[in-house]
């Protein structure tokens, strides 16, 4: 038993690196470092897998799994459906090579994070990762790598999108905000404070304004918490009159979100999914092919474009068949034993979930990985067991300490 305890940390730990990376999928200890750190994400990924087998065959024990999780099951297996007609199979194949990876992450958080103390130290993995890639914005910036646009300048890590980037920052600042409320430990106070205090600067730096409204959700969440949420919202604000008041700051592009809005273009945006909408009525209710959507729109659009809406993605690639069942999950994660979770519990959910949607409106999130990873917080929160709980079916917990 004392080994499969030490298997089972292993696998924890495996796990919290894999959330880390999640955060923070290129470090850039070399320059030419960031590929190799890339694909080492991934390889944390599938070793932690490969090690929680073996553990569930050393315990026995494998958790019961709750309709969330088949609604992601069912999701996957009809994309890998849509491979029989497909407009590009390769396209599909990479949709469902990176769909493992993501599925592989989520089935990790929901066997170990059994625990709200073991949850609350996944959750510190992410935090700190938010930090570690904010930095490397920095480093971006003070090094001159910017994304140029017509008007504006724009900073992010490695090969990242600069709109994936902010999304990436905002799911660790709603985090960052529920363990100051939750966590006891010094250690995790103070990252999470660190955590705000260089997010927020590093989002302005992306320039993204969907980010930017993303925030304002998040934030929200911090008028629900106690003073150490008031403190977080003081650094915050200290930090936007800063960069604000620079003149190298990327704001005056978040100045542009009304000006888009009245004129209904987005962007740009209105375009795609004019052609996205004329793509969709060919095949409305299997879809062009999970995955297809940039090759799929050049035959509406004249050239390959990203969907830039989650769900119009998914419903021209995977059909309306795939949309429903999307869309069952969000309401799922949304409404599964909230009668069971505390107020401060229900408002991160909420919170998760919302930021998710609000990005998903403007960007292609389906196939990046924080989408899972958020609806396995979301589900693991859910049923996670206080934290003196013992692990269920077995008489001797493996408990890990929050940092």
């Amino acid at each position: 038993m004392g080994k499969n305890n030490i298997l089972g940390k292993i696998c924890f730990v495996l796990t919290w690196l894999a959330i880390f990376f999640s955060a923070a999928p290129y470090i850039h200890l070399f320059p030419e470092s960031i590929a190799k750190i890339n694909r080492a994400s991934q390889w944390v990924t599938i070793i932690a897998g490969l090690m929680t087998i073996l553990h569930i065959l050393f315990t026995g024990w494998l958790r019961k799994y709750n309709t969330a999780y088949l609604l992601v099951f069912v999701y996957f297996a009809w994309c890998i459906v849509t491979l029989f007609w497909s407009v590009n199979t390769d396209d599909t194949l990479y949709y469902l090579l990176l769909s493992m990876e993501f599925l592989v992450l989520m089935l990790l958080v929901w066997q170990h994070a059994w625990s709200i103390q073991r949850l609350h130290a996944l959750f510190f993995a992410y935090v700190l990762g938010t930090i570690w890639v904010s930095i490397d914005v920095f480093r971006s910036y003070l090094n001159g790598d910017v994304l140029k646009e017509p008007g504006y300048e724009r900073y992010t890590s490695g090969t990242i999108n600069a709109n994936d980037m902010a999304v990436l920052l905002v799911f660790g600042v709603a985090l960052a905000i529920f363990l100051l409320y939750q966590s006891k430990s010094r250690l995790v106070i103070i990252s999470s404070i660190a955590c705000l205090a260089v997010s927020l600067p590093a989002l302005v730096l992306t320039g993204s304004r969907g980010g930017f409204i993303s925030l304002m959700v998040a934030l929200f969440f911090s008028l629900r918490v106690n003073k150490y949420g008031r403190i977080a919202m003081l650094v915050i604000g200290l930090a936007a009159i800063v960069l604000v008041n620079s003149p190298l700051s990327p704001m005056k592009r978040f100045t542009t979100i009304t000006e888009n809005t009245r004129s209904l273009d987005f962007g740009d945006r209105w375009i795609i999914w004019e052609s996205a909408f004329r793509m969709i009525s060919a095949q409305p209710f299997i879809g062009q092919g999970a995955g297809t959507f940039q090759d799929a729109i050049t035959a509406y659009l004249g050239y390959q474009k990203a969907p830039h809406n989650s769900f119009v993605s998914i419903w021209a690639g995977s059909g309306l068949i795939g949309l429903i069942i999307f869309i069952a999950m969000l309401l799922y994660s949304f409404l599964q034993r909230r009668q069971y979770l505390s107020p401060v519990n229900r408002n991160l959910v909420a919170t998760l979930l919302i930021i998710l949607i609000v990005t998903s409106l403007t960007l292609g999130q389906d196939r990046e990985k924080i989408t899972w990873l958020c609806l396995a917080f979301v589900s693991a929160l859910a049923y996670a067991r206080s934290s003196s709980a013992t692990r269920p079916l077995l008489n001797t917990p493996s408990v890990v300490k929050t940092p």
